[in-house]
């Protein structure tokens, strides 16, 4: 059986396929979000928000391959995508069934530059949410 989880996060983390090391030679360019990089400063945008990216593949990986990833979208000022496990309860500690989850993302360090600055934040020590989305 497989799980749907939802992921929240107060900080921008959008695929944009930017990658390596800055290249002034490679300028200008589109990345995969349709946004212009002409310079070190969008260059450091785009690769910023792909790093955030990466670091969440990253931390589910650690535990199982993410099938159907949907793309980012914003809602609310807030980054939300969602992604199915293969198994129901590949995150499942005691009664959360996202709760290795959370313990993986737990004080791991991600690039909080955003192009829209939240102007409340609900739970100012947390940053990333996780709802599963049809666990029973």
């Amino acid at each position: 059986m497989t799980m749907s989880i939802q992921i929240t996060t107060d900080f921008d983390c959008r695929p944009t396929g930017v990658t390596g090391h800055y290249r002034e030679n490679l300028l200008p360019f589109t990345d995969q979000l349709g946004q212009q990089v002409t310079d070190i400063s969008t260059w450091v945008r785009s690769r910023n928000q792909q790093r955030n990216w990466e670091t969440i593949m990253q931390l589910i990986g650690l535990y199982t391959q993410p099938v159907r990833v949907s793309r980012v979208r914003t809602k609310d000022q807030r980054w939300q995508f969602e992604f199915d496990t293969e198994f129901d309860d590949v995150f499942a500690v005691d009664n959360d069934p996202v709760g290795r989850l959370r313990q993986a993302c737990d004080g791991v360090p991600i690039i909080n530059y955003v192009e829209q600055q939240l102007t409340t934040l609900l739970h100012p020590d947390v940053n990333i949410w996780f709802e599963p989305l049809n666990h029973k």
